[in-house]
Parts: C-alpha cells; structure tokens; sequence
C-alpha cells in the first residue's frame, strides 16, 4: 500500500497527474482477484500505447492507489475477496474529488441484467471478456471526443 507522507509528494503526484494528461496518456486501473483475469484484461488494453494499466488483486489496495492518484477508468470486478465491487464504487464515489468512470465485469448473467436495467447508463462486461467489447468501452469512454 502506498501512503502519501507529506505535501511535497502530494505536489508531486499532482504534477505526474498533470503530466500524464497533457501527454494524452490515460491512467487505468484493473480490480480482480483472479490473477487470470488481470493477466488478459492486461494484455487486452496493449492495443492503447498511451494506457497506463496498473493491476491489484485486492480491493483494499486498490482503493488507496485509486484515492492517492485518481484513474481516468477503473475496471472492476463485482465479485471480490472482501468487499463486492458495488461496495468498493460506492466508497470510491465518497471519496474521490472526480467521477471516475467504472467499467463492471462478472460473469453473473442474473445480475448483469438486472444492473443494466436498473443502471442503464453504466458500462457491465460479461466474462469471460470479449476484447472486441472491451476495446469499444474504453475507446467510449476515454477516447472518443464528448459531444457538446
């Protein structure tokens, strides 16, 4: 877990945020506690040069990276060790100064659709993952322009 100590690297965090920005490149983090999972959603997002992909198999671990130094995207498992991936959203949503864009994954098929249609708005992937749909949620959601 990585703690921040004092306000210099907090100053510094902040820049690195900046300069990631400005360089276009986008910060995307990967929640599960399948060491498989991440190892192919991993491989999947290579197709982005400019994605930097950071891993963690535990959701505590993840919410301090998250909380230290908000992505442009998570990506989520809704069946973890400790917490269920709604849990650990709604505690990011109360935490952080930003919304940062959530992509769900399980391969739970009840519950995919009775999310979609309670939450038609958010983005749930089926696993196992399709790299196709995969491809096409992040291009959405971080790369294509915003209509005005």
């Amino acid at each position: 877990m990585r703690v921040i100590k004092n306000g210099r690297e907090m100053m510094l965090n902040a820049l690195a945020r900046m300069d990631t920005q400005m360089n276009g490149n986008k910060n995307v983090v990967v929640i599960d506690d399948s060491h498989e999972t991440l190892q192919i959603v991993s491989k999947m997002l290579m197709k982005w040069n400019s994605l930097k992909v950071s891993l963690f198999d535990n959701e505590m671990n993840a919410i301090s990276s998250i909380v230290a130094d908000e992505p442009d995207l998570i990506i989520l498992d809704i069946k973890l060790n400790t917490l269920d991936g709604l849990k650990v959203s709604n505690l990011l949503s109360s935490k952080l100064i930003f919304r940062v864009p959530i992509i769900f994954m399980t391969s739970d098929e009840i519950f995919i659709e009775k999310y979609r249609k309670s939450n038609p708005a958010n983005k749930i992937l089926k696993k196992p993952i399709d790299q196709s749909i995969l491809n096409n949620t992040v291009e959405e959601i971080l790369f294509r322009e915003k209509a005005a």
